[in-house]
């Protein structure tokens, strides 16, 4: 690995650009290296966090029409937003595979790219990797919780399919009612952190009284401190870690069966990656 280069700035699209651009002509053009006399190609790839990534690409960002710099998903539908629950496997086809001409509808990449990069050397960050598995986990253990509640441990649970929503009538995840955007801009600022630990120490610790699995789990997160959107119905990538460091908070009171435990199990396995990073 070679050090490049040390930035200070932030990586919005423009300073990047103004940074960037001569330095990624000359990386373009270092296409070959030497070493006691034997030539190897060299590939440009690309991995940090997913704003520096959209902007060294020219992609608008995760609040754009097309978030995903891999599929074509859209987060808009008849000129309104759509929750992350909408979305379904089929919508997440790989950008070149959707329609015959992909660079005249170019997916919110509406910005000349600062670095030239073949698209399978573009890697998504391991924080928004471990985020979409650990809210896949967390829909899936909601699920179970509801069904518990509703029919016991003995009724064998339903298979639901992607555009399932039903148990999302009655929300959990301790939401907030503000955007994706602005849940992601607060929870990194110093005052909404001491606001969200002063809500947490106002919770009480008993659990005695609920009666449903549910909203003794939603309690649990209330305790944590931790908060997902309303709109979105995910959590930041604040908030991830900070229930993946409180698993035994989180699960107080809720492991009452095997699967129950199964599911701790697998949320303390992406504690675990999490921490080896």
């Amino acid at each position: 690995m070679l050090l490049i280069a040390m930035y200070y700035g932030d990586d919005g699209y423009n300073s990047m650009y103004t940074c960037f651009k001569a330095i990624a002509r000359q990386l373009e053009a270092f296409k070959l290296v030497t070493i006691n006399g034997t030539g190897y190609r060299v590939k440009l790839h690309i991995n940090d966090d997913y704003k520096f990534t959209c902007s060294a690409l020219g992609h608008t960002g995760a609040s754009s029409a097309h978030p995903c710099i891999k599929c074509v998903v859209k987060t808009m539908e008849n000129g309104r937003s759509r929750p992350w629950i909408k979305f379904n496997d089929c919508e997440c086809q790989h950008r070149n595979c959707s329609v015959p001409d992909p660079i005249k509808l170019n997916f919110s990449f509406s910005k000349a790219p600062i670095f030239n990069i073949d698209e399978d050397n573009i890697h998504l960050p391991f924080l928004h990797v471990l985020m979409g598995v650990f809210q896949a986990l967390f829909r899936d253990f909601n699920r179970y919780l509801t069904h518990v509640d509703a029919n016991g441990f003995d009724q064998a649970e339903p298979i639901y399919d992607d555009d399932f929503n039903e148990l999302y009538d009655e929300p959990v995840f301790n939401l907030e009612d503000i955007m994706y955007s602005e849940a992601d801009e607060l929870s990194d600022s110093a005052d909404y952190q001491e606001y969200a630990n002063d809500l947490a120490a106002a919770v009480p610790d008993s659990s005695e009284a609920f009666t449903r699995f549910i909203a003794l789990f939603n309690h649990n997160l209330k305790r944590i401190g931790a908060k997902a959107t309303k709109y979105w119905m995910t959590f930041s990538g604040n908030n991830v870690p900070k229930i993946l460091e409180h698993l035994d908070k989180l699960f107080d009171g809720v492991i009452k069966s095997t699967k129950m435990q199964g599911f701790y199990k697998a949320f303390a396995a992406l504690r675990d990656c999490l921490e080896g990073q």
